[in-house]
């Protein structure tokens, strides 16, 4: 702080011996307006940064993959799930695990690593690798997202919301209940919410928000 200053201070006596006052007042306002800038944090405005890990669950429609002669199987969609840091600009990326489905069955998996993680803020965004997002391609990312949910909440991770783009919010929120989670708007602060779990999901774009809240997945036993 000291190596900024200083130069600084030379720089107005030297202008107040020669009276440039208002010339030494503008280079001032100047000076301290960039020195405040350099002393904040580098932060960038991305929403990757609000979060401590950021989980990339990317789909692909694959050909020639389980569709052997004769098969029904097909479409198959992989998925690829990574995750990140985005306030730890020394942590790679980490290569989580494949995922390749039909509809909503996982036909394989091939697990990478560990997950590794410490206490924090977790999202998910989904990307589909075409661009544009078809029924398969959401009914995949739908199935990933409730499997790593799963993964995260064993080992006790919260998650704060899906991202998702906005041509498969429809689908997915369709798939949802599948798995116990009903689609709602979000409840009014003073409305008591009874549900265990409840996460907010948008679209990447912001234009559309619901609240997925746990209830009961169809065909769990309550009716036995």
């Amino acid at each position: 702080m000291n190596k900024v200053l200083s130069p600084l201070v030379e720089f107005f006596a030297t202008v107040f011996r020669t009276g440039k006052l208002v010339c030494a007042l503008a280079f001032l306002t100047t000076a301290v307006a960039t020195l405040l800038i350099l002393q904040l944090p580098c932060k960038s405005q991305s929403l990757g940064k609000t979060y401590d890990y950021l989980f990339l669950i990317e789909t692909e429609q694959v050909r020639d993959q389980f569709e052997y002669k004769n098969s029904i199987i097909g479409p198959v969609v992989k998925t690829k799930i990574t995750y990140s840091q985005p306030n730890n600009e020394d942590a790679e990326p980490v290569h989580y695990e494949d995922l390749w489905m039909h509809g909503w069955n996982i036909l394989g998996c091939r697990r990478m690593h560990d997950l590794d993680l410490h206490s924090g803020q977790v999202a998910f965004e989904v990307r589909h690798k075409s661009g544009f997002g078809s029924l398969q391609e959401a009914e995949a990312a739908a199935k990933a997202v409730l499997r790593l949910f799963v993964d995260l909440y064993a080992r006790r991770q919260s998650v704060s919301v899906i991202l998702v783009p906005d041509e498969s919010m429809g689908y997915m929120l369709n798939q949802m209940p599948q798995a116990g989670f009903t689609p709602g708007p979000e409840s009014a602060p003073d409305v008591p919410v009874y549900s265990p779990i409840v996460i907010p999901i948008r679209t990447v774009s912001g234009s559309q928000k619901q609240v997925l809240y746990y209830t009961t997945p169809p065909g769990s036993g309550d009716d036995e």
